[in-house]
């Protein structure tokens, strides 16, 4: 009951994450390169496919072709971690150009300096896949629980970014639903610390046993999928305002958007055309 109720909530996760991608997509038409946007759907697309790639259906449906069930998890935790710095890199895109540029550079270069230790120690731990769980043995003890620690870590601090900056901007705008939508992006960052947190039991589970779950936990597929619902539908309101005419001058006053003459002086000097949400100056 409980794998059919992980994977059940796992290949839903999957299905609105994906779905929410192609629908923000079309409502940020008028947002053309905006970078902020891009990582929205990299996130999208990746947490989505590794819900996926995680849920204990999956696994039992690729069980006779090895080497790809001890490769699951693998697979689905590099793809949760580039949806993290996506997610992160978004939020860095809301600062001035200059410090934004600067700020994503270095969050993708970390990016990548974890997704590299987390496949080598991945590898080194010799981790085998049984039944519904990963094992090591002897020395893969120890790797794999530097395994899991540096996959937490760094989602607590992508997940921590997130809410710090998309908070803070929350109080640049007025009362409304691109506040509202803002406020929900960092509730859903609070439920992603959570589903973070079951790490703890996993970490746990290696020290005793030598193993860990190998797919989506019921409580973890859950809180992805609370995770995902609440962050798609906060992401989605900053287009939603900038299409719906009873909020267009509130959208266009924040966004700096050309032929306004709305934009504020405090961000006349980041001015940036087709963004809807508020810019900090250097």
């Amino acid at each position: 009951m409980g794998d059919q109720l992980a994977s059940a909530a796992a290949y839903l996760t999957c299905g609105l994450a994906i779905a929410g991608t192609g629908l923000k997509a079309r409502l940020d038409r008028h947002r053309g390169n905006d970078p902020a946007v891009r990582f929205a759907y990299v996130f999208g697309l990746c947490i989505g496919t590794a819900m996926a790639v995680t849920a204990p259906a999956t696994a039992v449906a690729v069980r006779h072709l090895p080497p790809l069930p001890d490769l699951l998890t693998l697979i689905g935790d590099q793809l949760k971690l580039v949806s993290a710095g996506s997610l992160a890199m978004m939020a860095h895109c809301l600062n001035a150009p200059g410090r934004a540029r600067t700020a994503v550079r270095r969050q993708a270069v970390l990016l990548g300096v974890v997704v590299v230790l987390e496949i080598v120690a991945y590898l080194a731990a010799g981790v085998t896949r049984v039944g519904d769980e990963v094992t090591v043995h002897g020395t893969g003890r120890p790797i794999l629980l530097g395994y899991i620690a540096l996959f937490t870590v760094y989602g607590v601090w992508c997940l921590g970014v997130l809410s710090l900056l998309i908070g803070r901007r929350a109080w640049d705008v007025p009362p409304g639903l691109l506040r509202l939508g803002l406020l929900l992006m960092s509730v859903a960052s609070a439920v992603g610390l959570a589903w973070l947190a079951d790490n703890g039991r996993d970490m746990a589970q290696v020290l005793s046993t030598g193993g860990e779950d190998a797919a989506e936990s019921p409580f973890s597929a859950l809180a992805a999928l609370v995770c995902v619902t609440v962050g798609f539908t906060g992401a989605t309101f900053s287009s939603w305002v900038g299409g719906r005419p009873g909020t267009a001058a509130v959208a266009d006053r924040f966004s700096g958007r050309p032929g306004t003459g709305e934009c504020p002086d405090s961000l006349e000097r980041d001015r940036r055309p087709d963004l809807t949400l508020p810019t900090r100056p250097d």
